[in-house]
């Protein structure tokens, strides 16, 4: 008991006496005489214990919810982790399906490959990238955290007067550190996939009847004419990279009357989400 009264400050304006009140008008410790006779006179005035007892119930409700908070952080990090699985293998899935189709793509086609899967991994590193960043924020936001829930423990266990002076600085990095968790978690979820538009089969096995044809690069158009069995065929390559390496694709088929039999369009390339 003698330990606790030592620690009790004087009144800075009556320092026979001890300042074991709080002005809640002036925001100071004050003393009986200052409330009775001071300048504190009519000002509304409570016992430092009840006041502290005050702002340890809030600093306690501010953890809770902060540890609330750092729950749904842990979430919203598990799901950028989620994500990036589900990219690697979508993208693993879209290697696999230009394997595929470039194995039925006829010689020219297949000078296309490259370009395919450097987009695939470009849109796979970007998006990466972009997790990579988010997760940052998330892991700084709990870190952030953390620490203000560490130092609200740490002022919970003081005595009430050094709670006095503690409180409003963690309170505010409690703030602080809330709002960053805050805007992490708005942050919007990527679509974790890159699509490939396989659609050229048909057009594959069509042309192979008819004899080798050039592919331009894109950007260009291109049209070759041939004559087959009595049947003049037109082939249309209206090659236009939209940086996904799109191509589009128009095939006619005309007897030798000048009636066109065959007229397909397709398309391939990549489709990024």
């Amino acid at each position: 008991m003698c330990a606790i009264e030592n620690r009790k400050p004087k009144c800075k304006s009556h320092p026979d006496y001890l300042a074991d009140m709080y002005c809640e008008t002036d925001k100071e410790l004050i003393c009986m005489k200052c409330h009775l006779v001071g300048k504190h006179v009519g000002h509304s005035v409570r016992d430092v214990q009840d006041v502290s007892g005050d702002i340890r119930q809030e600093l306690k409700n501010r953890s809770t919810k902060a540890t609330q908070l750092d729950g749904r952080l842990q979430t919203k990090l598990n799901e950028l982790a989620s994500d990036v699985k589900d990219l690697e293998a979508s993208a693993r899935e879209s290697l696999a399906e230009v394997d595929r189709v470039s194995d039925l793509l006829m010689e020219q086609v297949l000078t296309r490959r490259l370009e395919l899967e450097t987009t695939i991994h470009r849109i796979k590193q970007e998006k990466l990238v972009k997790c990579n960043e988010m997760q940052q924020k998330v892991v700084e936001a709990k870190s952030a955290l953390s620490s203000s829930t560490t130092k609200i423990e740490a002022v919970l266990k003081e005595y009430d007067y050094d709670v006095l002076e503690s409180a409003a600085n963690v309170a505010r990095e409690l703030e602080g550190a809330s709002k960053k968790s805050n805007t992490a978690l708005q942050q919007k979820r990527l679509i974790a996939s890159v699509k490939f538009a396989s659609s050229i089969e048909p057009l594959v096995s069509l042309i192979s009847k008819f004899g080798c044809v050039d592919i331009p690069a894109p950007p260009t158009n291109l049209t070759t004419t041939f004559d087959h069995e009595h049947m003049r065929v037109e082939v249309a390559w209206d090659a236009v990279d939209f940086g996904g390496c799109a191509v589009r694709y128009e095939l006619k088929v005309i007897s030798a009357s000048g009636v066109i039999v065959v007229h397909c369009n397709f398309e391939s390339g990549i489709l990024s989400a």
